[in-house]
């Protein structure tokens, strides 16, 4: 019997034994096939990530091409280019936003947002390109000061951006598209947009959120897609909350922060708003336009687009620019300044970050190094802007740290190039 037994035990160690190989095997397997799933996840984000950087370039181009032909007088093409191109660009940056999201590497600022100023900056833009328009734009106020809320100022400027311009997209001639501030059901702050779209057939889809599908409802293309869907994830990613409800006539858009608490890092809010605007209510035919300027001004960017855009807005703006290719460039157009002192050739200089032979930080902490070792005061020093498609707080906290006085990003925009100009050289 013990002998029976012992064999019965060894039989089963052997057993055990096999099995156990067999499970570190099938471990070492899946192990194996995650790590190629994860390089093959990666190589895909990097893709995405790329296809997008070359995106932007001829994307940015075209958004400031149709800036120019707003002079030409044909305003219903104009605004025509302008939708296709704000289309385009939005879908670029959901893509690399979805892909940043998926592979968990979409930095996101904590920071106190006053969302009511935040709201009546975006809202005051698109007002002004409505207003020669037959859609019209109207902001409601809150009846009581918003609590303030957390999040990232630039994320939520983007949502709260992309729904306005989804809603003119799709609104009606003569719509009325309205935004309202004010606190939601729980007392967070709340910006909520009424489209212009008409009616919402029955049949409708539930699924708001989800990626590309316009298979369903006629018109489904208002309320699914790529770019609400990162939209959501987007919100979610800092706590806030976007909501959709189909009416009978109307897409509602929701968008709650998280009230600020005392942890939440101090903020100043980053969208200055004019005193004219301090009223409860804005429509399109408000005008907050910045005066014309005249400065000269030295421009670089590495493509001719970029720099014929620059050329046309700021000439339009009252400027004379000298556009050039890069940052060492930039340097021998100011040679003399920078080895002597003395009066700076031009009022303002513009500066791509990213050019071959010398980007724009580079270019930048040379000029300031020089005027300080020529012991020229900073507030007499010359202006420098950046021109960026990177709008992180971080990224124009890095401009700003190496000597920049301040940024404008891609696309350009007249009434941003024009506003921030303007403040430069006063």
């Amino acid at each position: 019997q013990i002998d029976s037994l012992s064999d019965e035990l060894s039989t089963s160690q052997g057993t055990i034994e096999s099995n156990h190989q067999k499970l570190i095997d099938e471990r070492s397997r899946l192990t194996s096939e995650a790590t190629q799933a994860l390089q093959s996840f990666s190589r895909l984000m990097d893709l995405i990530n790329a296809f997008g950087s070359e995106m932007r370039d001829p994307l940015n181009g075209a958004v400031g091409l149709a800036e120019l032909l707003a002079d030409t007088g044909d305003r219903l093409r104009v605004d025509q280019l302008r939708n296709v191109n704000d289309q385009l660009t939005n879908l670029v940056y959901s893509l690399l936003d979805h892909a940043n999201l998926e592979s968990e590497s979409l930095p996101l600022d904590r920071e106190v947002i006053n969302l009511e100023q935040l709201v009546r900056h975006v809202t005051i833009r698109y007002a002004r390109h409505l207003k020669d328009s037959d859609i019209n734009l109207e902001l409601i106020g809150p009846k009581e000061p918003l609590p303030t809320g957390q999040g990232d100022s630039t994320r939520i400027t983007q949502i709260i951006d992309a729904l306005i311009a989804r809603s003119t997209l799709f609104a009606l001639p003569g719509g009325l598209i309205r935004v309202y501030l004010e606190p939601d059901e729980e007392g967070r702050p709340c910006c909520s947009i009424h489209d212009a779209g008409g009616p919402i057939p029955s049949t409708a889809s539930d699924e708001l959120f989800a990626l590309a599908s316009y298979s369903g409802a006629a018109g489904a293309r208002r309320w699914t897609g790529m770019e609400p869907a990162v939209l959501h994830s987007l919100a979610e990613a800092m706590d806030a909350r976007l909501t959709a409800e189909l009416s009978h006539d109307e897409v509602i858009w929701k968008i709650s922060l998280s009230r600020a608490t005392k942890d939440t890092a101090a903020y100043k809010a980053a969208v200055p708003i004019a005193a004219a605007i301090a009223a409860d209510s804005l429509s399109t035919h408000d005008t907050l336009l910045p005066p014309v300027v005249s400065a000269s001004v030295l421009v670089a960017d590495d493509d001719e687009v970029n720099r014929l855009v620059a050329t046309g807005l700021l000439e339009r703006a009252g400027c004379a620019p000298t556009v050039v290719n890069d940052g060492q460039e930039v340097l021998d157009k100011m040679t003399a300044y920078l080895e002597t002192g003395g009066s700076a050739p031009f009022d303002l200089i513009i500066l791509d970050l990213m050019m071959p032979r010398l980007g724009g930080l580079e270019t930048t902490q040379i000029i300031r190094s020089a005027e300080e070792g020529l012991g020229i005061p900073a507030q007499d020093r010359i202006p420098i802007i950046a021109i960026t498609a990177k709008t992180s707080e971080e990224d124009q906290q890095n401009c700003l740290n190496n000597g920049m006085n301040g940024f404008v990003s891609k696309p350009y925009r007249y009434e941003e190039l024009q506003t921030l100009i303007a403040r430069m050289v006063d």
